[in-house]
């Protein structure tokens, strides 16, 4: 298992690398926030109108958490009737009419539920939509659960769709984020974990073929030689020849292996024979032989596919297709990061705002102590004169504006009056410093 560990750990590595870059992932968000939203093909956006009038309160209905809880506790409570019927009336010919019952109760609640949900998000959104892949899971159960309700003639092959009932309980993954991910996790999983059952399928092949040329003919007679040199009986519980049923050619030699790595008495009834032989090459191959086998195969090929797996399990992926976006978490999220990033703005202003009044403290101080030095010295310095910008040059009103400003009538109501034009510019008011200069001291 350590390489199942040391891949955990790096999946762990690299999930921490990528939440390092949380900044640029949100930077990256505020770029493209300005962008147009696409909405998808197979979303509706209304009218709601005629048949579609009711089809925004039942999607609120089937996306209720009552109901999702429900239909889940339907499904659950049908997976226990199911077993039940498996325990107590296998054939099915004792509790029929009880069965019956529940299995009509079922069908019934289950149509209900599948005709909600088709409504709701017909007809683009139910068979294109995120969840179409459990849509078209759902109908399909519902609707060989209503073939065989109504008993309807089928031929041979597909009675066996009966046996559809026991996989109802697979829709209970479409209501559980958590078991959606763990399906999510295998699905992602399933490239690299093939080509490692892949690399073992070549590796037992190998194996399977140097049995069938080493082993095939070992038995035969139905007996062996032991390492004491007494010839026994060697037959295997099918009263066929050892080499013969073992290693007889490449599928029986291959299932022999498959059997080795599972673990199931290959020691006693496939090693022991040829480990016990009377010939050194033959005891001393077999074990290497298997036990080569069980170390290459049975310990560090599945080690790699545990690996693999976990690898897949244990690293975010970058698109998951059953976790659907959030609108109002995804809204909280840029608001805690812009409230981060406005506190931080703050703290620096905060920062700068402190550093300026120091320096500010610093030069009323300077000011202070240089007053002193030059009061002690005798120096007068002359008030430093006040910068006034010169106005422009003055032009008086044109008779036309005055005579537009002027009231229509004489009898205004609001008595309306333009004033005089003065003759001369008017003078800038006096400055704070000018009044403190005029003051006597």
């Amino acid at each position: 298992m350590v390489a199942a560990a040391a891949a955990s750990k790096a999946a762990r590595d690299r999930k921490k690398d990528k939440g390092g870059d949380d900044e640029g992932h949100h930077k990256k968000k505020e770029d493209h926030a300005d962008e147009p939203e696409v909405i998808p093909s197979w979303q509706y956006n209304g009218p709601y109108t005629g048949w579609r009038k009711y089809q925004p309160a039942a999607r609120w209905l089937y996306g209720h958490i009552f109901v999702q809880v429900g239909v889940a506790g339907l499904i659950v409570f049908n997976f226990l009737c199911n077993i039940v019927q498996a325990q107590i009336d296998p054939a099915g010919t004792d509790f029929e009419d009880e069965f019956g019952v529940f299995e009509w109760f079922f069908n019934i609640a289950f149509i209900i539920e599948l005709a909600l949900n088709m409504y709701s998000s017909w007809v683009a959104e139910f068979w294109r939509g995120p969840n179409a892949s459990w849509n078209v899971f759902d109908f399909s159960v519902v609707v060989i659960g209503w073939m065989f309700q109504l008993q309807l003639p089928l031929p041979g092959p597909l009675k066996l769709l009966r046996m559809m009932r026991a996989f109802r309980v697979f829709r209970l993954f479409k209501r559980i984020a958590s078991l959606r991910k763990i399906l999510s996790s295998l699905a992602n999983a399933v490239p690299g974990v093939m080509n490692a059952f892949l690399i073992q399928l070549i590796v037992m092949c190998i194996y399977a073929i140097i049995a069938v040329d080493v082993f095939g003919d070992y038995g035969e007679g139905f007996v062996m030689t032991n390492e004491l040199d007494v010839v026994i009986e060697l037959k295997t519980g099918r009263d066929q020849e050892y080499g013969f049923e073992y290693f007889g050619d490449f599928g029986k030699s291959l299932f022999t292996m498959f059997q080795v790595l599972t673990g199931e008495s290959w020691s006693e009834v496939v090693c022991r024979p040829l480990f016990h032989s009377n010939n050194p090459t033959t005891s001393v191959g077999a074990a290497f032989f298997f036990v080569s086998f069980m170390i290459l195969n049975g310990i560090v090929l599945i080690n790699v596919v545990i690996a693999v797996l976990l690898e897949k399990m244990v690293d975010d992926p970058s698109s998951n297709d059953d976790e659907e976006a959030n609108p109002l978490e995804e809204t909280v999220e840029n608001t805690k990061v812009q409230a981060e990033e406005l506190t931080k703005r703050l703290e620096h202003l905060t920062q700068i705002s402190a550093g300026m009044q120091k320096q500010l403290a610093d030069v009323d101080t300077i000011k202070e102590q240089l007053a002193k030095f030059l009061s002690h010295n005798g120096i007068k310095v002359a008030p430093r004169q006040p910068y006034v910008a010169p106005l422009p040059p003055y032009s008086p009103p044109s008779p036309a504006l005055t005579a537009t400003a002027q009231p229509t009538t004489p009898d205004d109501p609001n008595g309306f009056q333009v004033p005089n034009a003065p003759s001369q510019p008017p003078q800038p008011l006096p400055t704070m410093l000018d009044l403190n200069e005029s003051t006597p001291a």
